[in-house]
């Protein structure tokens, strides 16, 4: 209002339940209002007969969960209060089977620049980390293909529990921050809080139980709108109204998201050699289940890989990542007669690994025992450090039979081991 007149001509809501508020607020605007619902919503619920195409386009490989991390802008944001969070959720989450995604308020990235947060986002880029640029509806497509959302107070997080994902709670405003008897005020005691002493998959676990158990989650989220899938013909009656015009015959059509391309996210810094890892193996009946985790973000200290071991590259330009490492995966083209000097630079290398094509390799010990691994498949997961790793589960005898079968998740790939040596 100025100078007791209501200003606009319309004051579009999403919500009765808003209606209520704007007579609290301002009873002189209620006239004004109309209740329009949520057209992002509508767009979202619109997308989700097609989530298999979106998780296609984010690549996601068969298993594979997509993890949304999320921060509205503010110093109580989840950037702004709770960035270890991010952190924990990259090193507590098994790369092979899972991906993360960021979603980060445009205001973020215009109040501090995109050159800023590239360079603070660069470790974890480096660990696996996914972000999407604030352009286009990037943002919208990584909620249709996500799996669970960590979250702050703003929209996404509520768009994502109102989706039905597991929603976890991260950066909580101040007292005053929100509207008390917003959805988003009410949403927020409900959602389970992410705990940076425990590893991320158990709580993503507990935050779907707890969805599927409090139904008052799905109460609060359906205060979003008023009229599921009636936003746009709304909007568009209303729009045509004010500029006095004839509004179109054809009726309105709610069209999914648009499918993003690589456009639709910002590029890590590409290096040639790959970043270290902190596996985790457990050998059951001649099967190798493998995680995998950023050696970067990560240490033996940390509970979830108090029996890891350290799998770096030969040429890895952190000495102190080679020094420590278990096994080194020497680089393509590297003699075999090298080996021997790369184990007396190296003393607590236990396995060596030498590619010999892009589904064999050379494996090596210190005592002189040495096999040829191989294996059949083209999923980008299954490598040379993985087939070592997998061996290096099975020392200090190495495999006892001809062939062992390596897990990721949901993935099995049978390896076929020839020693050579003893």
């Amino acid at each position: 209002m100025h100078e007791g007149i209501v200003v606009p001509s319309a004051v579009v809501l999403t919500h009765e339940e808003q209606l209520r508020r704007l007579a609290e607020g301002c009873p002189e605007a209620v006239p004004a209002g109309v209740v329009a619902g949520d057209p992002c919503l509508d767009e979202l619920r619109a997308s989700l007969p097609f989530r298999e195409d979106y998780r296609a386009a984010w690549k996601l490989l068969p298993g594979q969960k997509l993890v949304v991390v999320s921060s509205t802008w503010s110093s109580e944001s989840q950037f702004g209060s709770a960035w270890d969070v991010v952190g924990h959720v990259m090193a507590t989450l098994p790369r092979d089977e899972f991906r993360v995604a960021a979603i980060v308020h445009p205001n973020v990235w215009y109040a501090h620049s995109p050159w800023q947060l590239r360079s603070w986002l660069a470790p974890l880029q480096s660990a696996g980390l996914t972000v999407l640029r604030p352009e286009g509806d990037g943002w919208k497509a990584a909620l249709v293909a996500a799996d669970a959302v960590v979250g702050d107070y703003g929209s996404v997080t509520f768009y994502g529990a109102a989706l039905g994902l597991p929603t976890l709670l991260s950066g909580i405003p101040v007292d005053g921050t929100l509207a008390k008897d917003s959805p988003i005020a009410q949403l927020l005691p409900l959602l389970t809080k992410v705990d940076t002493r425990l590893p991320l998959p158990a709580q993503i676990k507990r935050a779907a139980e707890r969805r599927h158990a409090d139904s008052r989650i799905a109460d609060v989220t359906a205060k979003a709108t008023s009229v599921p899938g009636g936003s746009a013909r709304i909007l568009r009656a209303l729009f045509y109204d004010k500029m006095r015009l004839p509004e179109p015959a054809e009726p309105v059509v709610v069209q999914p998201v648009e499918l993003p391309d690589d456009g639709a996210f910002m590029a890590p810094r590409r290096s040639p050699i790959p970043p270290a890892t902190m596996c985790t193996a457990v050998v059951e009946d001649g099967v190798v289940s493998l995680r995998r985790y950023p050696a970067d973000l990560t240490s033996r200290a940390d509970a979830h890989l108090a029996d890891a071991h350290l799998v770096a590259h030969a040429c890895d330009p952190n000495e102190r990542v080679r020094l420590q490492a278990d096994v080194l995966v020497a680089g393509a083209g590297t003699p075999e007669h090298d080996l021997a000097a790369m184990l007396r630079a190296h003393p607590g290398c236990w396995l060596y690994a030498l590619p010999e094509g892009t589904a064999t390799c050379l494996l090596g010990t210190p005592t002189g025992w040495r096999a040829r691994v191989t294996w059949e498949s083209d999923d980008p997961r299954m490598s040379v450090s993985a087939a070592a790793s997998a061996v290096y589960a099975l020392l200090p005898d190495g495999p006892g039979a001809a062939s062992v079968s390596l897990r990721f998740g949901d993935l099995v790939v049978p390896l076929t081991v020839e020693v050579l040596a003893h």
